[in-house]
């Protein structure tokens, strides 16, 4: 451990390093801010490579994971923002923010625990979006797949112009927009209940940030969560009949302006078999004069756009399938037969 870490003197100047074949692990912070290295050959032994182990070497550009690695630990690449890494399929578990702030990760396809698209780093299922590449530049749309943004997963990514965050998601990590200063508006989607420390620290050209809960989630525990964006100018908007309760809540009350939202509805929305009641706020019910659906719907669906939608004059079911439903008195409604 810290075997060449600059507190180390005379180890600054490292630019290439072949590490010793019968080497197995890399211990933590054993190259913390060597930052003129760019070069490290590793033994086809190791297994393990620490916490921190190379945070800060921002020269770093070539290094190959080898076959047979099994971890990663917190924070080993932090700060590499010049290195991209493939993760063989020995991988079995990458510790927290071990990537934050770098560039491309690429996972080979029959690895258990991880995958990859573009770039991108997630779970093997796509639930967790990890990592995203510092270089990456324009728009951006999380798949439809992802609940849980990890810690850092966006830090520093300052080319990034928009990002799209998808209904699916219930989580934002911590810091998991920090410093995005190319991003001038974000869409928090309904069902998120949980925002990490700092999640929108330093993203300074924030101009509108659009909230679809109705009650503020509680970030009284998780500070500066919007620091350094000009609350002044930032117009925060709430979902309709929220205002006074954002305007009570810690760190969201910091907003000047508070604007509440007509009520609308993203379109198309997509649809599963008895579940548009439960998508439909009742503010967008009684206003909603507009509807176009995905997915698939039956007969319940049916009577809660009979009963429930009392303004409703345009309906768009082009793109839904209309699944068979026997209701509880046993009376069958028939698979693509409008009820």
């Amino acid at each position: 451990n810290n075997a060449f870490s600059v507190n180390w003197i005379g180890h600054e100047n490292l630019k290439k390093i072949v590490c010793p074949e019968l080497s197995y692990s890399i211990g933590e912070n054993a190259f913390v801010n060597c930052t003129k290295l760019e070069t490290f050959i590793t033994s086809k032994n190791i297994t393990n490579i620490g916490a921190q182990c190379f945070f800060n070497c921002y020269s770093l550009r070539d290094f190959n994971l080898p076959y047979g690695l099994k971890n990663i630990d917190y924070q080993a690449f932090a700060m590499c923002s010049k290195l991209s890494l493939q993760i063989p399929s020995t991988v079995e578990s990458i510790g927290w923010i071990a990537f934050f702030a770098q560039d491309q990760i690429t996972v080979e396809e029959d690895n258990l625990y991880f995958s990859s698209v573009d770039g991108i780093l997630f779970n093997k299922d796509k639930t967790n979006l990890i990592h995203f590449p510092v270089s990456k530049i324009g728009e951006y749309a999380i798949p439809e797949s992802v609940t849980m943004i990890y810690d850092c997963a966006f830090y520093g990514c300052s080319g990034l112009s928009s990002v799209k965050i998808p209904v699916s998601v219930i989580s934002l990590g911590g810091a998991a927009f920090r410093e995005c200063t190319g991003l001038t508006s974000i869409n928090i989607p309904v069902y998120v209940n949980s925002i990490g420390w700092g999640t929108f620290l330093g993203a300074i050209n924030l101009n509108t940030i659009y909230v679809n809960t109705k009650i503020p989630v509680d970030i009284s525990k998780t500070s500066s969560v919007f620091e350094y964006i000009d609350k002044q100018n930032c117009t925060l908007y709430v979902p309709f009949g929220s205002k006074p309760a954002y305007q009570a809540a810690d760190q969201w009350k910091d907003f000047q302006n508070i604007v509440e939202m007509e009520p609308t509805f993203e379109m198309p929305l997509n649809v599963t078999a008895g579940g548009l009641a439960a998508l439909l706020p009742q503010s967008v019910r009684d206003t909603l004069t507009y509807l176009s659906l995905t997915g698939t719907i039956d007969a319940r669906d049916f009577k809660t756009m009979r009963d429930s939608l009392p303004v409703l004059a345009n309906l768009d079911l082009s793109g839904v399938n209309i699944s068979e439903y026997v209701d509880p008195e046993g009376i069958v409604y028939q698979k693509d037969v409008i009820p």
